[in-house]
């Protein structure tokens, strides 16, 4: 005996199911290879018109587009859309993990880069490194802030620390500062130029 629920479902995968198998069969005498055979149908039906839209969307914008990828080299797409604080963070802890002062100083703002030369880059690193965090494990994402400065949570393998970090638009540091409390105003750790 047929059920309501199961003749309303009948209904609708009729529209599916070939002529020769919707209309000649009762709806409890489907087999699981009339549905199966009738959805490779609609699929191979489909195919053809899915790629033919595909190939013009192609046409149209571009092989790059329709995957996501741009030919523009990195460099270039980071100063077209602005600021990428997390990046400029990732960066940063790379090379303060290589204990690479020239990293750093490529970074800095030329406002920083005036203060702040191979030599006093490696001071901060050593104090940083002895009084903070010797080694960055990870970072997290800005926990508040702007596109242009965050407060980060700074892990290290048997201690965690606060990071202030504040970039402008071509991604260089304006002001970083690494401290227990950085709010306290403790800049040991910390590449600055307070006005």
């Amino acid at each position: 005996m047929i059920h309501d629920a199961d003749f309303k479902g009948y209904q609708r995968i009729q529209p599916l199911l070939p002529t020769e198998v919707a209309y000649n069969k009762h709806p409890s005498l489907l087999s699981a290879y009339d549905c199966l055979f009738s959805i490779c149908r609609a699929i191979a039906t489909a195919m053809p018109i899915i790629a033919s839209r595909l190939v013009t969307l192609t046409s149209l914008i571009g092989l790059s587009a329709v995957l996501g990828t741009s030919s523009a080299s990195p460099k270039d797409r980071t100063h077209d859309y602005g600021p990428h604080l997390y990046e400029a963070s990732q960066a940063l802890m790379r090379a303060y993990n290589a204990d690479d002062a020239t990293a750093i100083q490529s970074m800095l703002s030329p406002k920083l880069a005036k203060v702040y030369d191979r030599p006093e880059i490696e001071r901060v690193l050593s104090t940083c490194r002895s009084k903070v965090l010797p080694r960055i494990v990870r970072t997290s994402f800005p926990a508040s802030g702007t596109r242009f400065y965050g407060f980060f949570a700074v892990y290290g393998e048997a201690h965690e620390t606060s990071m202030i970090l504040e970039i402008d638009a071509m991604n260089r540091i304006i002001f970083w500062a690494m401290a227990d409390e950085v709010l306290d105003g403790d800049f040991r750790c910390a590449l600055k130029k307070l006005d």
